[in-house]
């Protein structure tokens, strides 16, 4: 038997981006120079888990009651959260203190039940953080994480993605419920009836609390070659960087990427070129020290990697 490869969507997403993110991440699996806060995702995470006791404990019983059994389950995962991963208040791109954290999740949770008992997302079945494993082919294996799996009484099969972002859907890809979509096809022969994304701080507004969209051949044949591709290009060792500034500055493995500090410096020397052809102060150039080190600007130095 030959070597299975396995790919869930956040693995996918991040071979997509950078390949060699994916291979520093999960292949060489290296600890980042900085350990990486996991500040963004403390809401989301902790909404989630209430709402997965809510569906798979069927605390949806409790009726009038629910609200506050689901209210008192939100200091216990976001304390639960905090104790188990790398959470750095004092991160720059961290905006809240923790007890503003957990006033927002607190302020959340109401509003997705509220969104929870307009859209009927309750039926024969309904349960949260359901396991999909599938074949794609021959070796290749996709596994992923439904938040929400819900068939209603019309026997209408709905797969739900929870969001957490101020920013609605921002920063939602949307091959993430194509992924969901086609695993779910492969493991049931079927595929979803329809497919969304569910904006909890938007919940309690039925125009934005949803997005959805029905699932179709076409959709899914795309993420499947793009799958494919990701899976043969991983097989054959295909790791090189693809640096930019969108993708780049969400990554732990910037300060220490060779090719996203090249483009660093290329477009530092490019603005203080473009300065100077204003007649404008400039930064001082790039230039190499005696030890083949980058020195970048006001005595900044970047270790040769090479």
């Amino acid at each position: 038997m030959g070597k299975e490869y396995w790919l869930s969507y956040s693995g996918y997403k991040t071979y997509r981006d950078c390949p060699k993110r994916y291979r520093l991440s999960r292949v060489e699996r290296k600890d980042p120079p900085t350990p990486e806060s996991k500040h963004f995702a403390v809401i989301g995470w902790t909404v989630q888990r209430v709402y997965e006791d809510f569906y798979n404990q069927e605390l949806w019983r409790l009726r009038g009651k629910v609200s506050d059994a689901l209210l008192e389950l939100a200091p216990k995962y976001f304390y639960q959260y905090l104790d188990e991963n790398h959470v750095d208040f004092n991160d720059i791109t961290c905006k809240l203190e923790p007890m503003e954290m957990l006033a927002q999740i607190e302020e959340i949770i109401p509003k997705v039940l509220t969104g929870i008992k307009r859209e009927k997302l309750l039926g024969p079945y309904a349960r949260s953080e359901i396991i999909l494993r599938a074949q794609l082919q021959s070796s290749y294996y996709l596994y992923g994480i439904v938040d929400f799996l819900i068939r209603q009484s019309t026997n209408e099969v709905l797969l739900i993605d929870g969001k957490a972002s101020k920013h609605r859907e921002k920063y939602v890809d949307e091959e993430q419920v194509d992924f969901y979509s086609l695993a779910f096809r492969l493991v049931h022969n079927r595929r979803p009836d329809k497919v969304g994304y569910f904006y909890y701080r938007f919940a309690d507004d039925e125009e934005q609390a949803f997005d959805w969209h029905v699932p179709d051949a076409e959709s899914e044949e795309k993420i499947r070659q793009n799958l494919v591709a990701a899976f043969t290009n991983i097989q054959k060792k295909r790791f090189g960087a693809t640096p930019s500034p969108s993708t780049c500055k969400w990554c732990p493995y910037e300060t220490v990427c060779t090719e996203r500090q090249q483009q660093i410096m290329a477009a530092r020397e490019k603005k203080r070129w473009n300065r100077a052809e204003r007649g404008e102060e400039t930064l001082p150039p790039l230039s190499k020290s005696s030890e083949g080190s980058v020195m970048i600007g006001f005595g900044g130095k970047l270790e040769d990697t090479k």
